[in-house]
């Protein structure tokens, strides 16, 4: 497969550190338009930094994922500026990192949490972007997990699922779903 993401609009969530960096640095490095957000400002000052000194274009900007205000106006922004996204990544988690050590003394209401940053925010993402993946004629999804992030220099050569046009499945390899379009 030979894919080419120079001006394609990537939007990321959980794009500050881990993972969720690492595929946005790649896609940068590539000449992708990065779009992510955070609750936490003092990652996406450091983001923001790495993106400039690749000088690749951006739009990152502070807000939760749990906000449904924030989801709704972060959207509508986001297609005013680039018109589509071509690749959607949902990367935001909150497993492993939060409840007790011992899973049964974990409150239900923390796992409730993970439960909507993984779930209702893949949702309510894809319902904003969608329609706009959907527009550009001739061009399917591709769905994958993110274990290809670590492979995004490479083309993304291993790992992908070629899917009809407009249709979705996911995965739950790492918990994690990632879209990706490409002509077919």
């Amino acid at each position: 497969m030979n894919f080419n993401f120079k001006n394609k609009n990537v939007f990321i969530s959980g794009a500050t550190h881990g993972i969720g960096l690492a595929c946005a640095i790649s896609f940068a490095k590539l000449g992708a338009n990065v779009i992510t957000f955070s609750r936490d400002k003092k990652k996406i000052i450091n983001v923001k930094k790495k993106l400039v000194s690749l000088r690749a274009n951006h739009l990152i900007e502070e807000g939760d994922i749990l906000d449904e205000k924030f989801v709704h106006s972060f959207s509508k922004l986001v297609i005013k500026k680039y018109k589509n996204i071509d690749i959607l990544i949902h990367n935001v988690g909150g497993g492993g990192r939060w409840g007790k050590d011992n899973f049964l003394d974990t409150d239900l209401n923390v796992w409730n949490e993970v439960y909507l940053k993984n779930n209702r925010g893949l949702i309510l993402f894809t319902k904003y972007f969608l329609p706009t993946m959907i527009k550009k004629n001739g061009e399917g999804l591709l769905q994958s997990d993110l274990y290809v992030a670590l492979n995004l220099e490479k083309k993304i050569e291993l790992g992908l699922v070629l899917l009809k046009p407009h249709s979705m499945r996911s995965s739950n390899l790492f918990q994690k779903n990632i879209i990706l379009q490409k002509k077919i």
